[in-house]
Order: structure tokens, then sequence, then C-alpha cells
């Protein structure tokens, strides 16, 4: 969203947290949640340093971290326009980032291959992590 509308959200109540990540020209906004009062929430996608925030809404979550390889996310940072500090900066904010979710995560993945294959993955985690929340079947998720 560009920037005027992300201003708006914010006034308008939108978000419960909003942040920066270092280097990076982006805010990033996690919106106002309520629980459902039917049942657990599917699944929610956030940042790793918004997930303490979540918890605070939503006790006792299965929290999951979805990361690349290291090499390749270097690569992809590198080969953004600005300077190569902007780079490196990025790259060590993606490190943390990456150890802050690991540290908070139940389980870690590495996402560096088909998209059928980590959602194989992560399905399999769900049956072992969420006995008995989950009623979906493979067919019934979408990516």
């Amino acid at each position: 969203m560009s920037e005027a509308e992300f201003e708006e959200r914010l006034r308008a109540g939108f978000f419960c947290q909003t942040g920066v990540i270092s280097g990076l020209p982006h805010r990033y906004g996690m919106p106002s949640f309520v629980p459902r009062p039917d049942g657990p929430v599917d699944t929610v996608i956030l940042r790793a340093p918004y997930v303490d925030t979540f918890r605070c809404l939503i006790p006792g979550p299965v929290v999951y971290q979805i990361e690349d390889r290291r090499d390749r996310i270097e690569l992809r940072l590198q080969s953004r326009q600005g300077s190569s500090a902007e780079a490196m900066s990025r790259i060590r904010d993606n490190i943390n980032e990456s150890l802050t979710g690991r540290r908070i995560a139940h389980r870690t993945f590495i996402n560096d291959g088909p998209i059928e294959a980590l959602m194989h993955v992560a399905l399999e985690a769900m049956t072992i992590d969420l006995p008995g929340r989950s009623g979906r079947t493979q067919t019934e998720v979408a990516i």
C-alpha cells in the first residue's frame, strides 16, 4: 500500500503495532486482531518481531519460522539497488530477525525447494503440533 494509505489506516486504528526494519524504506504493521469466539485461529503470518504482541492477544500459538537459505538471502539482498553498506545492513538485520524467529519458533522450515515440498512438511508438522485442532486436508490448504 502507499505511504498515504498506511498513514490513513494508522490514524484510523487499523494497526495494533507498527515498526520499521533497519535499512529498509518500508514500514510494517500488524492489523488489529479480535479473536474468533467460535474456535482457534487457523493461520496468521507475521514477522518475528510481532509474535510477542500476537501472543498477548492469543495465548499459546504454535509458531513456525519459514526462511530461505542464508546464501540465497544474501544474493537477493545484494542484488537490490543501493550501496554495499545498505546491503550489509539488510543482511545483518535479516540474520538478526532469523535468529529471533528461531528462538521463538516451535519449528523452522527452510524454503529452498518447490512450494509443494514446503507445504507438505508444514502440514506434517501441523498434524503433530495441532492434533485435533485442524480438520482440514491437504487439498483444502491454499497457498
